[in-house]
């Protein structure tokens, strides 16, 4: 009985460290799969140029070395606040498949299907059996087609998510909880790739942005400068020849007036890059006062009668109410006349019209144009410094005016939008707080 009793003991034994080594060995395994799975998406990062050479790599390499049969890549879009997906890797036999195609042409908001509860949590989620877990969009069609487990993570940098991953399997997979830890290094590693790539888009698109501006700026310079030297270089020449009788009263008027006019240009150009070195370097500073803002409307307008009549622009100008705020004279004088200077130049020769209101809160000051009018794709894009989008009229600016409009707006703790269609016109519309304390 003793000689039974140590048998049985000796099997429990056995038994028991054999599935000591088994798990040992599992675990080993498990520890490797997710080493090589690290290792390789690192050098597939520092081998791809962009975040679509990457994914199909990524996500062909994973789904290859943990052996799960689909893998999605899902790209969060700031613009629409969406996940849309960017590519998916299938195993070979997995042609046509339904779930494929809804994802394709799907999106997903915060919090709706697994992406989106990835996306809201930033952690990895695991679901070991979808037949108990009906919480995503997809969850039948996946199952109908033979899929039993799924599991995602975010790729993200600090609290920013910038795409999830999302792998799906045909055999029900228990949570593995240090291959999701893993995954979750991962994706932050992926998210510094791509954060890395955004900066470099973003710098390369800043400094060509620049250089072009100052091509353009370089150019807009010599234009006055050279009209001012030709008729200094006439002048020249028929004083040297001593004939006054060249300069008679209403033609010396015009000279000074086209004089004027280049010297005016010159002055609006230094002025705006002298602004725009001063908000970039945080040197700007508000003079604030009490202002009325239609009897400055209306100043500005009476400046530019003449500009506007020999133009043959009419410009109305509608004030519902008294209007007066805490803002600095000058730079809203400045907001304004750029504002009319643009819809001059755009409006194609056509009415302006100008409003000011007030709501108790904020007064509203607005200018619209019969003009070009501007696509929506542009309508973010002209605020941004350097940034300039020619019409279809072929007229371009600098970069600077509209720009510099919103960080003057800005700094009054205001507002600009601008509502507009391509061959309609454009109105730009300011809005500022009526009280604000002296500094």
């Amino acid at each position: 009985m003793a000689n039974l009793t140590v048998s049985h003991d000796t099997l429990r034994i056995a038994q028991a460290e054999h599935r000591a080594e088994r798990v040992l060995r599992e675990n080993e395994e498990r520890s490797k799969r997710c080493l090589k799975v690290q290792y390789g998406v690192m050098t597939i990062l520092s081998e791809s140029k962009s975040v679509d050479e990457a994914a199909s790599r990524i996500l062909h390499h994973i789904s290859g070395v943990l052996s799960w049969d689909l893998g999605m890549f899902w790209i969060a879009d700031d613009v629409t606040k969406t996940l849309k997906n960017l590519d998916i890797w299938q195993v070979a036999n997995g042609a046509g498949l339904e779930v494929v195609d809804v994802s394709r042409a799907g999106t997903f908001t915060l919090g709706k299907g697994l992406p989106g509860q990835i996306w809201e949590v930033n952690k990895p989620i695991w679901i070991s059996d979808l037949r108990r877990d009906l919480s995503f969009s997809r969850c039948k069609i996946a199952m109908k087609e033979g899929f039993l487990s799924a599991f995602g993570f975010p790729i993200s940098v600090g609290s920013k998510v910038l795409g999830v991953l999302e792998f799906f399997s045909r055999e029900v997979r228990e949570l593995d909880t240090e291959m999701l830890e893993a995954m979750a290094t991962l994706g932050g590693q992926i998210g510094q790739f791509m954060n890395r790539l955004a900066a470099e888009k973003a710098l390369k698109q800043a400094v060509s942005a620049r250089d072009e501006f100052m091509s353009i700026a370089s150019h807009e310079l010599k234009t006055p400068l050279t009209s001012l030297k030709l008729q200094a270089q006439v002048r020249k020449r028929i004083l040297s020849r001593e004939d006054f009788a060249a300069f008679p009263h209403e033609k010396i008027k015009r000279m000074v007036d086209d004089d004027e006019k280049q010297i005016d240009r010159l002055t609006r150009l230094v002025d705006d890059m002298l602004d725009i070195s001063r908000l970039t370097s945080g040197q700007f500073v508000l003079n604030l006062s009490e202002v009325n803002l239609g009897k400055m409307v209306q100043e500005v307008l009476e400046r530019f009668q003449p500009q506007l009549q020999s133009n043959e622009i009419s410009c109305s100008f509608d004030s519902s109410a008294l209007v007066v705020g805490m803002w600095d004279h000058y730079r809203i004088e400045q907001i304004f006349t750029n504002l009319l200077m643009n819809a001059m130049k755009y409006g194609g020769g056509k009415p302006i019209h100008v409003s000011i209101s007030a709501n108790g809160r904020f007064a509203r000051l607005s200018v619209r144009d019969q003009g070009v009018g501007i696509t929506k794709e542009n309508q973010t894009k002209i605020f941004k410094l350097f940034e300039r989008v020619v019409s279809s009229a072929g007229i371009s600016g600098l970069g600077l005016g509209l720009y510099i409009v919103r960080q003057l707006v800005e700094a009054h703790d205001g507002a600009i939008v601008v509502e507009s269609e391509p061959g309609k016109g454009s109105e730009f519309t300011v809005e500022l707080p009526l009280k604000r304390e002296l500094a």
